[in-house]
């Protein structure tokens, strides 16, 4: 019966032809809703899920249904699918994740590489991230992936036809880095690097990089700027 539920288990993973022997089957520990809390460095990890297998020698968790990982940095990843290498110390799936930072920053997107603590991550494509902003306010940013977070380093990079929306302008670049404060995670610079461009309005700039202060509220143009500026309905210029 047990070789029965394990052979399921890996059709539905879908590697049902591989050939268990006995002492693999010993190895071998089926689980339905699972719970449990793993001691680590940078604090506990909790997880739960609707079905798992464990392989005890290899120490190599696959966890499907409602997949959830929570951290002591309040930081929730929810999937319907993942492996866990305890011996690598590595979580990854190709299913759709969502990453939410107590409650307020958002990250979805498909295929995920990542530490179990989620203090360093990539997401592999199909990004999209919202961040609060004052007054209620997000920033929405997607791009075609990957993203590669490092939270102890406070750097998110945004890699291929980033585009981030705010209510003041639209940003479009081949890259983007966004670096934030590590403790209260706040956004605190933009730098977009490749064919920049920006819309405010009617008026549109272009060039190689562009740096935005968040706290300053300032942004400059570098490698070859240049503004279009649309005069409007009664001859002057918009601003």
């Amino acid at each position: 019966m047990v070789k029965k539920i394990i052979f399921l288990f890996l059709v539905s993973t879908g590697i049902g032809g591989m050939v268990l022997s006995q002492t693999d089957l010993k190895d071998l520990v089926v689980e339905e809703n699972i719970k449990g809390i793993t001691k680590a460095k940078d604090g506990d990890i909790h997880f739960k899920a609707k079905k798992a297998l464990f392989n005890k020698s290899k120490k190599f968790l696959e966890m499907q249904e409602d997949v959830e990982i929570k951290t002591s940095r309040g930081l929730s990843l929810e999937t319907q699918a993942i492996k866990w290498d305890q011996k690598q110390e590595k979580v990854f799936t190709d299913k759709e994740v969502k990453i939410t930072k107590d409650k307020d920053i958002q990250i979805q997107g498909k295929g995920l590489q990542a530490k179990p603590s989620l203090k360093r991550l990539k997401i592999e494509k199909a990004v999209e991230v919202k961040l609060p902003e004052e007054k209620g306010s997000f920033i929405m940013i997607n791009c075609k992936g990957p993203l590669e977070i490092d939270y102890e380093e406070g750097k998110a990079v945004f890699y291929n036809e980033v585009e981030v929306n705010q209510k003041d302008y639209q940003l479009f670049s081949d890259k983007a880095t966004m670096y934030f404060d590590t403790n209260s995670q706040s956004l605190e610079k933009v730098v977009a690097e490749g064919n920049v461009r920006i819309l405010r309005g009617k008026d549109t700039s272009y060039s190689e990089e562009a740096v935005y202060n968040v706290k300053e509220k300032k942004l400059t143009l570098k490698g070859n700027p240049r503004l279009v500026i649309f005069p409007d309905k009664n001859g002057g210029f918009l601003k």
